[in-house]
């Protein structure tokens, strides 16, 4: 049990900044090998201290996604040919051997390398995008005492459930908090048209409503997008 614990942390002694000065995180690979992937290659995308990325038979689309980090897939307008076109990537950047190299790190990394090897031009735009809103209906909530812990769990499903059911708990959560995680609990079933599970069960959809009073409306809302404007089909020579 944490019994209390400090919003800040107390100031560095003297001398800290200047022994651990930061660690400078490459913009750009300091070398990279990119070939198209020869036919039923194994896939593999993989990381290694010392800025090591190693991957095999990816689709382009899948590099473009990891220079982008985007949430959505539709956040990217690639041409279709992206997802078939398959690549084998061996690059290195110039960092300590003992760092590993994350995905915020590649980021930069992985987009210099589209812009320099395959020409990729791009710009950003808003279009309206579908998505859900919770949309409150009769609440059933009930106010949190802000001293308590917050936590968010999966718990036994009501005794009678339909095999597997799923049941979650939260605590003290922010309701920015929990439609953040409602995708996660849907375990995909926010791609689906509502329908009664003939099983016995609630749907996402029907679960919230009925246990909750909340409601997920289809909406429309303008988000940033991405759109590839040019694109080479080959990368320029090793």
């Amino acid at each position: 049990m944490v019994e209390s614990v400090n919003h800040e942390p107390t100031a560095n002694p003297p001398g800290v900044a200047e022994a651990l000065p930061p660690i400078p995180v490459p913009t750009k690979f300091a070398v990279a090998s990119v070939k198209a992937s020869a036919p039923n290659e194994r896939g593999g995308f993989q990381t290694e201290p010392g800025g090591r990325v190693t991957i095999r038979n990816q689709p382009l689309w899948v590099l473009i996604v990891h220079a982008f980090q985007v949430t959505d897939n539709d956040q990217i307008v690639a041409p279709k040919w992206t997802i078939a076109a398959r690549f084998d990537l061996d690059a290195e950047a110039d960092m300590p051997a003992a760092v590993a190299l994350d995905a915020d790190a590649m980021r930069p990394m992985m987009l210099a390398l589209l812009v320099d090897r395959f020409k990729m031009a791009y710009h950003t735009e808003e279009r309206p995008m579908t998505m859900y809103s919770l949309e409150s209906v009769k609440p059933k909530m009930k106010n949190a005492c802000p001293a308590s812990r917050t936590w968010c769990k999966y718990v036994s499903a009501p005794a009678g459930s339909p095999p597997g059911a799923l049941a979650e708990a939260c605590q003290n959560i922010g309701m920015a908090q929990f439609a953040a995680r409602l995708q996660n609990i849907a375990a995909g079933g926010l791609d689906w048209p509502v329908a009664s599970d003939p099983s016995g069960g609630y749907t996402i959809f029907e679960a919230l409503e009925k246990e909750l009073g909340l409601k997920l409306e289809i909406q429309k809302r303008p988000m940033p997008v991405i759109v590839i404007d040019g694109l080479e089909e080959k990368p320029t020579p090793n």
